[in-house]
C-alpha cells in the first residue's frame, strides 16, 4: 500500500514536471529564434539611456549593417563626429586671423586748405607790369642781341637792292649815356643794366640803332618816355646831333624789359622794327618822336 503511495507521488511529481517543460515550450515559440549565421539587419532595442545610434551586435559569422545615425545621438566610437562650417568673420569687428581689413581710398585734400602732402597749393598769376608785358621772348646780353639784330636788317636792305650803312657795334657806357642814348648819367644808373649801340662808321652819315635792357618791365616804360622826350625835364634822344644831316625818322618801342631806338632812314626803321618783333613776339606801341623827310 505504501509502495502504490509512492508510486504515485511520484508520477504525479512527473506529470508536473512534464506539464512545466511543455508550458516552457510555448512559451518560448513567440521569441525571435537565434540567428544560424545570416546578417541580421534588425538593430535591438534601445535600453533606456542607451545610445539609439549602436547597432545589435552580430550573432554568428555574418556582418551587421549599422543603421544609419541621427544627427541628435551622442554618438559612440564608431560614429564620425559631425563637422560644422564656421561662420565667415565680421568685417566690422576687430579682425581675425586670415580676414584682411577693410580698407577705405582717403578722400582727395581739398585745394582750399593748407596744401596736403602731394597736392601743390594753389598759385595765383601775377598781372603783368605795365609797358610792354613780361611775355618777350628776348633775354641775355643787349650788345649779343643788337649784333643779331643788325645782321638781319643788313641782309634785308641789302636783298631789296638798298644801300646799307657800314657801322660798329659798342656798349653805352652811364657817362655816355645822354648822347648816345637819351639817358642822363643818373636815369642809366638807375633804370638800366645794360645797353649797346650800332652807328655809322662815318660821322656823316645819320644812323643809329640802341638796344636797353631795362631793369624791368616798368623801367623799360620809363626808358622809352625818356629816350622820346616826353618826360617832364627831359630832353631826350637828339635826333640832330650829325653834322648837316638828319634821320628821317626816329623811334622808340619796349617789348619787356627792353627798349629799342631806332633813328635812320625809313626803310631802315621799318626792317628793324619788324626784326625787334618777330625775335620779341611782343612789342608794345611805337612812338614815332621825330620825322624829318626831304
Amino acid at each position: 500500500m505504501k509502495a502504490r503511495r509512492i508510486i504515485c507521488v511520484f508520477l504525479i511529481v512527473s506529470m508536473i514536471f512534464a506539464i512545466s517543460a511543455c508550458a516552457g515550450g510555448d512559451s518560448g515559440a513567440g521569441s525571435q529564434p537565434p540567428s544560424t549565421g545570416g546578417n541580421s539587419n534588425t538593430p535591438a532595442s534601445p535600453s533606456t539611456g542607451g545610445n539609439s545610434n549602436t547597432p545589435a551586435s552580430p550573432s554568428g559569422g555574418g556582418t551587421t549593417s549599422p543603421s544609419t545615425p541621427s544627427g541628435g545621438g551622442g554618438g559612440n566610437a564608431s560614429t564620425p563626429p559631425s563637422t560644422e562650417t564656421p561662420a565667415a568673420p565680421s568685417n566690422s569687428g576687430g579682425g581675425e586671423t586670415g580676414s584682411p581689413p577693410s580698407t577705405e581710398t582717403p578722400a582727395p585734400p581739398s585745394s582750399s586748405g593748407g596744401g596736403g602732402t602731394g597736392t601743390p597749393p594753389a598759385t595765383t598769376s601775377p598781372s603783368p607790369p605795365a609797358g610792354g608785358g613780361s611775355s618777350s621772348g628776348l633775354s641775355g646780353d643787349p650788345h649779343q642781341l643788337l649784333e643779331k639784330l643788325v645782321d638781319a636788317v643788313t641782309e634785308e636792305i641789302k636783298a631789296a637792292g638798298e644801300f646799307m650803312y657800314m657801322s660798329f657795334i659798342t656798349d653805352v657806357t652811364p657817362d655816355l649815356s645822354q648822347n648816345a642814348a637819351g639817358l642822363s648819367e643818373a636815369d642809366f644808373g638807375s633804370l638800366v643794366i645794360a645797353a649797346a649801340s650800332s652807328m655809322a662808321a662815318i660821322g656823316s652819315q645819320a644812323h643809329q640803332i640802341v638796344l636797353f635792357q631795362a631793369k624791368n618791365s616798368n623801367a623799360a616804360a620809363e626808358v622809352k618816355k625818356i629816350v622820346a622826350g616826353r618826360a617832364s625835364g627831359k630832353d631826350g634822344y637828339d635826333s640832330q646831333k650829325w653834322i648837316c644831316v638828319w634821320p628821317e625818322q626816329s623811334i622808340v618801342v619796349e617789348s619787356g624789359d627792353y627798349v629799342l631806338l631806332v633813328a635812320s632812314r625809313v626803310d631802315i626803321v621799318e626792317s628793324a622794327l619788324g626784326v625787334f618783333t618777330e625775335m620779341a613776339g611782343k612789342v608794345g606801341s611805337v612812338d614815332k618822336f621825330y620825322e624829318h623827310l626831304g
